[in-house]
């Protein structure tokens, strides 16, 4: 039979007869809404209450996520608008938890206070695929009902369990409270700086180096992510997504590696081993170019050697960890700690743009699904991460900016020596 002009056989449909045109509006719906409220929630976050916005933001996309079955079987029109209204929500989170990473993250311990926070989402990955699978065949909408529901519990410990900055909190202690609010002096707070200096960062080079950095890091990693599994199953006839296990044995890899490397990236800059800088070159560098370099050897495997594509694939993907602990996702709050929403919330938007931009390469190059063409795809993505790991290297910066210091307060003498050391490989 014909589905919107699209010739379905009866053995494929499932409960819901769309085409692959209706399935593509309502997966990449959600990045509609999620490209729309980055910047805004950057500017947002640094002037209100991150905890009531980050509150909110969840609750809508525990509410939404509620009604994703509701929506489906209503009309799949309803299903993409509860898509949007998740991307909306979703646009504010990633902003919104750096500007609190901020306020509340000494210098010295800010590459493990940012790892600890990412894992979260391999952490997510690992349990959704894992459970997706099995719950999907026993009754799809118990997905949405499941994680729906846990998102609007972890909403009421959230409200009864954080606080914006360390002096509002009722149960820290003073001695720590008086260390984190004392490692941070000399760098403006958010909520004392009435005015975002816009032409300061537009026209800061380490800035546009750091943006580089993050788009072509999640170029590479949204394609190892999305489109590996793809040539698994085209080329070496393999299909890892039907399995579980190996499709989360990525995420259970980067979930170990950033916890490792921002231990390690912390443990470099308090011993001076290397400078804030350095460090967060050197990781970036090892984030790209490592899963670069699987990611071409991937491209010469043949479908006698499944086993070690996805094995490839594994190791990619976790070595991205370097990326996102120590590398440049945790350089946004060295440049700039009280404005590290707005930095994220800029450099995030410009990077969502490679998932949307990587399955068009896919699909324009390898017409012929042949592995030649892949090869190609590869090849491309290797050389981007390449790009942005030099430039990054050459122009980045690991200093707190002039722009983002408070000239008015005395630095205490670790931190100001820290922040002021060359920053060169």
């Amino acid at each position: 039979r014909r589905v919107h002009g699209t010739r379905i056989l009866r053995g494929e449909l499932g409960e819901f007869e769309w085409d692959k045109e209706v399935q593509g509006y309502i997966l990449s719906s959600y990045f509609y809404g999620y490209l729309v409220t980055q910047i805004p929630a950057g500017w947002l976050t640094e002037r209100f209450s991150a905890k009531y916005i980050i509150l909110t933001c969840m609750i809508t996309n525990g509410v939404a996520t509620l009604l994703c079955p509701i929506a489906a079987r209503a009309d799949w029109r309803f299903l993409l608008v509860m898509r949007v209204v998740i991307g909306l929500a979703a646009g504010f989170w990633v902003p919104a938890q750096f500007c609190m990473i901020g306020k509340w993250s000494p210098p010295l311990e800010r590459s493990l206070l940012v790892a600890v926070v990412l894992c979260g989402s391999s952490l997510g990955n690992v349990i959704g695929l894992s459970m997706g699978g099995i719950l999907c065949d026993y009754r799809w909408p118990i997905i949405f009902y499941l994680f729906g529901g846990i998102t609007l519990v972890w909403c009421l410990v959230w409200a009864l369990m954080v606080y914006d900055l360390p002096a509002q909190h009722p149960r820290i202690t003073s001695v720590e409270r008086d260390y984190i609010e004392s490692a941070l002096v000399g760098e403006k707070s958010g909520a004392d700086s009435t005015k975002t200096p816009w032409r300061s960062i537009m026209t800061s080079v380490p800035f546009w180096a750091l943006c580089l950095a993050h788009t072509t890091g999640d170029f590479g990693n949204y394609m190892q992510v999305t489109q590996i599994p793809t040539y698994i199953n085209e080329v070496l006839k393999f299909d890892i997504t039907n399995n579980g296990l190996l499709s989360s044995l990525p995420y259970i890899g980067c979930f170990i590696m950033v916890n490792v490397v921002g231990h390690i990236a912390d443990w470099l800059r308090e011993r001076k081993i290397l400078t804030t800088g350095q460090t967060r070159k050197i990781m970036t560098a090892v984030g790209m170019l490592v899963p670069g370099i699987f990611l071409v050897a991937t491209g010469f495997m043949d479908c006698t050697e499944s086993t070690w594509a996805v094995v490839f694939l594994t190791v990619g993907v976790s070595f991205c960890g370097f990326q996102y602990a120590g590398g440049c996702y945790a350089n946004h709050l060295d440049l700039a700690r009280q404005y590290a929403g707005t930095l994220m919330a800029i450099t995030n938007t410009v990077a969502t743009v490679g998932g949307i931009v990587a399955p068009l390469i896919v699909s324009i190059i390898t017409k012929d699904r042949t592995r030649v063409q892949w090869q190609i795809v590869f090849y491309i993505t290797a050389s981007i991460y390449t790009i942005g790991a030099v430039i990054f290297a050459i122009f980045g910066d690991g200093e707190v900016q002039e722009w983002a210091e408070d000239k008015n307060d005395d630095i205490p003498d670790l931190y100001k020596k820290q922040e002021r050391e060359t920053e060169i490989i």
